[in-house]
């Protein structure tokens, strides 16, 4: 919840560029040691080394067989599939929403302004600290069980999803798949944490990073958000039907205890907005990487 804000690019390159095996593209899990080197040192990123950086927040048993390891509720169910679609789409996206269908037909994301208000904390969290992504405001369908999961207070090894994410983008070197270098805070602590003394210039900076802070004032503008009236809630026009108004059903159940009402049509603008600033952010430095690239 506490990333490093301050970045060295040339640390997070090294950091990636080190964690390739050599060897062929077909032998490349095989040989994947969750190893890098830093400034000369030798740098850990497997589960339990992660586990520990984060404070140990998950503790599992031993696996009774060396080579299989231990499995969190969640790790074990995505290894099984055993996920009820149907009842995760009821629990966590609004009533009568469904997953987008992409090219035959198939449902492949879901809107982000879809889900349910816990759910969409937890999906603004999980897409920048645990499992990123670079576009923001929808979700592939495999992620769903996995915010489903956590609003169910069930059991999550975060740590050995970070590890799994990182061994992706470092094996993007070997299959060409353009990435991006995602995690660039962990890394700083990471490597800072194994010993590595971090050369400046910091010239990056994180902007906005979901920590603490973040999420504290993202839940004091929901607290404003409880106390509008419910006179500003839109009625339907003529002729549009009562379903397509903006999460009925939500409003009066999981709003049922609160004073006045609240419209998550303003909060999920306000989200979008944010999104949209830092989408913005991300274009003029890239715009600013290509002068610099140029001179």
């Amino acid at each position: 919840m506490s990333p490093s804000i301050l970045i060295n690019p040339e640390i997070v390159k090294e950091f990636y560029a080190n964690a390739m095996p050599i060897c062929d593209v077909t032998n490349m899990d095989a040989q994947f040691s969750y190893t890098t080197f830093v400034r000369g040192k030798t740098i850990l990123f497997d589960r339990d080394t992660i586990n520990t950086y984060l404070g140990n927040p998950l503790t599992l048993p031993p696996p009774e067989d060396p080579t299989i390891p231990t499995l969190c509720e969640y790790g074990q169910k995505e290894k099984d599939k055993e996920w009820d679609l149907d009842e995760i789409v009821r629990d966590i996206l609004f009533p009568g929403k469904r997953f987008n269908k992409g090219r035959g037909d198939e449902e492949t994301t879901t809107n982000y302004g879809d889900m349910t208000l816990e759910a969409a904390f937890i999906f603004k969290f999980l897409v920048h600290n645990v499992w990123p992504k670079s576009h923001i405001t929808t979700t592939p369908k495999a992620v769903m069980p996995f915010i489903w999961h956590i609003c169910k207070g069930g059991q999550v090894d975060v740590a050995r999803i970070i590890s799994r994410e990182l061994k992706h983008v470092a094996l993007s070197g070997l299959t060409h798949k353009l990435t991006k270098l995602s995690f660039p805070g962990f890394i700083m602590g990471l490597v800072h944490d194994q010993g590595v003394q971090i050369p400046g210039p910091f010239n990056e900076q994180l902007v906005d990073p979901i920590d603490d802070k973040f999420l504290k004032g993202l839940a004091r503008t929901v607290a404003e958000k409880l106390s509008t009236p419910s006179s500003s809630i839109p009625h339907p026009e003529p002729g549009i039907p009562e379903s397509k108004m903006p999460h009925q059903d939500f409003l009066e159940h999981d709003m049922a205890q609160q004073p006045g009402t609240f419209d998550f049509c303003s909060f999920s603008a306000i989200l979008t907005q944010q999104d949209q600033k830092a989408e913005q952010r991300a274009r003029r430095q890239e715009q600013r990487d290509h002068l610099l690239m140029d001179q």
